[in-house]
């Protein structure tokens, strides 16, 4: 049995190079961008009512870019998948791929899970280490 897997990892060797490099990639991403991207937020952010982008260009360019955009999700969504069964942030990759999809019921999925104390913490503790001021949440 061993010798059968490791003949797999030798003949898929190019392959699972490459997915190692992407999940670091992702990996050391995630730990210096999600703070940056956090740290930068205003502190009313998740109490002002969504802001729509003004809806520049053509018709044809939103289109294209939000099925751009939508592809490029699912995209990630699969990756992440693949990255639950071998070493890497298949959690982190799904996560960024449901954020850059647009779907019903996605603002609903985010008010609710912004409505976990848990995640309010991790947030605000994000913001304490990087001295900036906490968030403020909608009924707290």
């Amino acid at each position: 049995m061993m010798e059968y897997i490791l003949d797999i990892i030798k003949e898929y060797q190019g392959v699972m190079a490459v997915f190692s490099v992407f999940s670091f990639v992702v990996f050391v991403s995630g730990i210096v961008l999600v703070p940056w991207i956090v740290c930068r937020m205003p502190e009313d952010y998740f109490i002002e009512p969504v802001r729509k982008k003004q809806r520049q260009g053509s018709i044809l360019f939103r289109v294209v870019t939000n099925i751009a955009k939508n592809a490029a999700g699912a995209g990630l969504i699969l990756l992440g998948f693949v990255l639950l069964f071998i070493p890497g942030q298949g959690l982190i990759t799904i996560f960024f791929g449901v954020m850059l999809m647009d779907f019903p019921g996605k603002e609903k999925a985010a008010q609710w899970l912004l409505g976990l104390e848990k995640v309010q913490g991790s947030l605000n503790w994000i913001r304490r280490k990087n001295r900036v001021s906490p968030f403020r949440f909608k009924g707290f």
